[in-house]
């Protein structure tokens, strides 16, 4: 029993409401993806105000490369709390 046009069309366009139009692209490439202080991503030491990446930054005790990101707008959204 095969959809017709329409009706894959009609369900698509409610998926895009629902969903959003990038709802079949993977999340680290959405282009309207916001950051949040939850995600994997994100350096919770330095939301919480005290990263030793960058405290021991340039000094013997370096961390090294961090690959953390250090949002403003996940910071402001901590602060809240």
């Amino acid at each position: 029993a095969a959809m017709s046009k329409s009706a894959k069309d009609a369900l698509a366009a409610q998926l895009d409401a629902l969903m959003g139009k990038e709802r079949d692209v993977p999340v680290e490439k959405r282009t309207n993806r916001t950051v949040n202080f939850w995600d994997e991503d994100v350096d919770k030491y330095w939301i919480c105000g005290c990263s030793p990446h960058l405290i021991l930054r340039n000094s013997r005790s370096d961390l090294g490369v961090w690959d953390k990101v250090q949002d403003e707008d996940a910071k402001a959204a901590w602060d809240v709390l």
